[in-house]
């Protein structure tokens, strides 16, 4: 839902869905590899698709309710 308080707009952000699997993992990647490469520490992920196994394990399976 969109509200304004104090005439300043508030976003919405939704539950996230199996359709934002790809462009989740991608930004999860980038995000994770750039910050271990500023500090020097190993990567959390080896490939954008390690982190779409991540991002899509953690999304609620359609069959079952998020609570």
């Amino acid at each position: 839902m969109l509200a304004t308080d104090k005439g300043h707009q508030m976003t919405r952000i939704r539950p996230m869905t199996q359709a934002d699997a790809n462009e989740g993992a991608r930004i999860c990647y980038k995000a994770f590899n750039a910050i271990a490469a500023r500090h020097n520490f190993p990567s959390d992920f080896r490939s954008v698709q390690q982190a779409h196994d991540l991002v899509a394990a953690l999304q609620p399976h359609p069959d079952t309710s998020a609570s």
